[in-house]
């Protein structure tokens, strides 16, 4: 039992450590790209939503070119602005979180099919790995994406697991 809480000790302290080294290089680049200033164009908390949904359409009576993302997206993050406020790292936070809850969700999964130490060792694995620091850093639809697909994984293991038969 003692070695089992030594390695959830030294799981929790390198998650802890990653997530302030990432926070700290997350601080230093607060550049948007153009896809990301029309995101944060459409999903201004301040305008109602018939403009908004004008923006999302990118409609012709404005100049606006509509981005080929599924609304949930814009809208979610329309209310996270609107919440914890509307700035470009309220935004990439927004992305942030969803990767962090898209890394909780794919440890569950991996649970199902192997042993603790072998699923943190993937999780540690997929965290270092740069495509994905990089996605989570950007005000785009990537993150949102990847936590409902892991979500969606998730919940057909549970049914695999349950014995009801739901098909």
């Amino acid at each position: 039992m003692e070695i089992q809480n030594k390695y959830n000790l030294f799981f929790l302290c390198f998650l802890i450590l990653f997530f302030l080294a990432y926070n700290y290089l997350f601080y230093f680049n607060i550049n948007c790209w153009f896809d990301e200033w029309a995101t944060l164009l459409v999903t201004d908390p301040s305008i109602d939503m018939k403009e908004f949904f004008s923006r999302l359409n990118g409609n012709e009576n404005n100049n606006y070119i509509p981005e080929n993302v599924p609304f949930i997206y814009n809208l979610s993050l329309k209310y996270f602005f609107f919440i914890f406020g509307y700035t470009i790292i309220n935004g990439k936070i927004f992305s942030i979180l969803f990767f962090l809850g898209s890394l909780l969700i794919l440890y569950r999964i991996l649970l199902f099919i192997s042993d603790k130490k072998f699923s943190s060792l993937i999780i540690i694995l997929i965290t270092l790995n740069p495509y994905l620091i990089y996605l989570a850093n950007e005000i785009r639809v990537g993150t949102f994406l990847l936590f409902f697909f892991i979500l969606n994984i998730y919940f057909f293991f549970l049914n695999l697991n349950s014995n009801s038969k739901y098909y």
